[in-house]
């Protein structure tokens, strides 16, 4: 893995640190809807963090890495909209994308 500085790397990792530390606190409290929203709150922290180390990664294989790591802190929102409605196996929904590259059933072949 190759890293590189940039300072638009900061944005997303304070946004990481205050996510997590509100998740932190929300989970604190021990209420239901307070502990629901820390999980919540900790996806986002997932999303910002492995953002952040996208935007610093410098080589292909890293960038992609955290970017599939990213997608997995964007989940907990779409598990709840659509696995309610549809019934969905959660491992299937985040599995597809991180195994792109061993499957071609989305695309096409030339």
């Amino acid at each position: 893995m190759y890293w590189s500085y940039t300072p638009y790397s900061l944005v997303p990792l304070v946004a990481a640190v205050s996510t997590g530390a509100l998740a932190a606190y929300a989970w604190g409290r021990g209420t239901r809807t307070g502990r629901l929203f820390a999980l919540f709150a900790l996806a986002g922290c997932i999303w910002a963090l492995s953002y952040s180390f996208e935007i610093l990664g410098g080589d292909l294989p890293t960038k992609l890495l955290w970017a599939k790591l990213a997608y997995a802190g964007t989940e907990p929102s779409r598990w709840h909209g659509w696995l309610s409605l549809y019934n969905i196996p959660a491992a299937k929904n985040i599995s597809i994308p991180v195994s792109w590259r061993w499957h071609r059933s989305s695309r096409s072949q030339p």
